[in-house]
Order: structure tokens, then C-alpha cells, then sequence
């Protein structure tokens, strides 16, 4: 269980956010919230740590820079297909409708 789930855990007993008909439940003081929301805290402490942390401060600027490069070469786009001119991402083209007669 992590921080999210922990805090959910806390303001929902059992977890349940939304009931059967996918409306948010109301949030609820039980008897186990208080240690759920300790566990939250200590898990957002670690990860602010983590965060801290050189090595991966390091390793995070090094996966972003990675995956920059793969995201534009992804975005390579044939000759011909009309962009939108300020990302070169392809235009979505309105489908042409067929009139009843």
C-alpha cells in the first residue's frame, strides 16, 4: 500500500471511494482511520527523501531526457499529412456525412 491508497483507506473505510452507482461516498471518521493516515504520512516522507536523493535526481533527468528523444522520434510524420503547426502532430479530419435521401 502506498501513500494514495493509504489516505484512501483513511477518509474511506474499506477503501470504497465510490458506491455501486459510481457516485463519490462522503467521508467517514472509523476507528482505523488515524493509523491509515499515519501510514500515508510516514510513505509521503520517504518518497520526499527519494526525491532528495542525488542518485535519483540524477537517474530522473537522464529517463526524461531519454524519453524526450524517443517521443520525437515517434513523432516523425509522413510527407503529405497535413499537421497542426505547432506540435507537427497529425490533424484529425473531419468525416464527411452522407445525406439521406
Amino acid at each position: 500500500m502506498g501513500m494514495t491508497r493509504a489516505k484512501r483507506y483513511a477518509n474511506h473505510k474499506g477503501g470504497r471511494k465510490y458506491d455501486a452507482e459510481g457516485k463519490e461516498k462522503a467521508k467517514v471518521e472509523h476507528e482505523d482511520k488515524a493509523e491509515k493516515e499515519e501510514a500515508s504520512r510516514v510513505f509521503r516522507e520517504v518518497w520526499e527523501r527519494c526525491k532528495a536523493h542525488e542518485g535519483y535526481v540524477e537517474k530522473k533527468r537522464r529517463f526524461i531526457e531519454e524519453q524526450k528523444a524517443w517521443d520525437r522520434e515517434q513523432t516523425h510524420i509522413e510527407p503529405g499529412i497535413e499537421t497542426d503547426g505547432t506540435t507537427g502532430k497529425p490533424t484529425r479530419k473531419k468525416r464527411k456525412t452522407l445525406d439521406a435521401d
